[in-house]
Formats: C-alpha cells, sequence, structure tokens
C-alpha cells in the first residue's frame, strides 16, 4: 500500500516536472519569435532610412544639376546678349563712318 502511494507519487512528480518543462520549452520558443519578430522589424526600419537617405541625396543631386543647367544657360543668354552688343556697337561704328 504504501508503495502504491510512492509509485502514484512519484509517477505525479514526473508529470508536474515534464508539464514544467513543456511549459518552459515553449516560453523559450515564444521568446525566440519575439525577438526573431523584433530584429525584422529593426532591419526593415534600417532599409526604411537607408531608402530615405538614398532619395534625399538623389534629390540633393538633380538640384545641383538643374542649378548648374540654370547657370550655364544664364552663362550662354549673356554671352549672345554680348555678342549682339558688340555686332550691334560694330554696325554703327560703320555707319558713322560712311556718314563721314
Amino acid at each position: 500500500q504504501e508503495q502504491e502511494r510512492q509509485r502514484i507519487e512519484t509517477e505525479k512528480q514526473q508529470q508536474q516536472e515534464q508539464e514544467r518543462l513543456r511549459i518552459e520549452s515553449e516560453r523559450q520558443q515564444q521568446e525566440q519569435e519575439r525577438q526573431r519578430i523584433e530584429s525584422e522589424k529593426q532591419q526593415q526600419e534600417q532599409e526604411r532610412q537607408r531608402i530615405e537617405i538614398e532619395s534625399e541625396r538623389q534629390q540633393e543631386q538633380e538640384q545641383e544639376r538643374l542649378r548648374n543647367e540654370s547657370e550655364r544657360q544664364q552663362q550662354e543668354r549673356q554671352r549672345i546678349e554680348s555678342e549682339r552688343q558688340q555686332q550691334e556697337q560694330e554696325r554703327q561704328r560703320i555707319e558713322t563712318e560712311k556718314q563721314q
């Protein structure tokens, strides 16, 4: 009778221990899953920042290109205008010479 009682007690303890281990194992798996998700979120955030930085850099380059282009056009217009004025002065000089 005592043996039977001990056997039942031992069996019960073993079951409890197994249950405890099962719960602990489950908890660890959930923790790993949580960490995996967290890590994934961080990677996505880094990727988002990388894309944002790249986009800003491209915009800056484009603005720089447009600035340079605008400057070039401005210089070209000034050159043409200056040339035109010189030709006009030359024409007037010749006209004046003819009249004398």
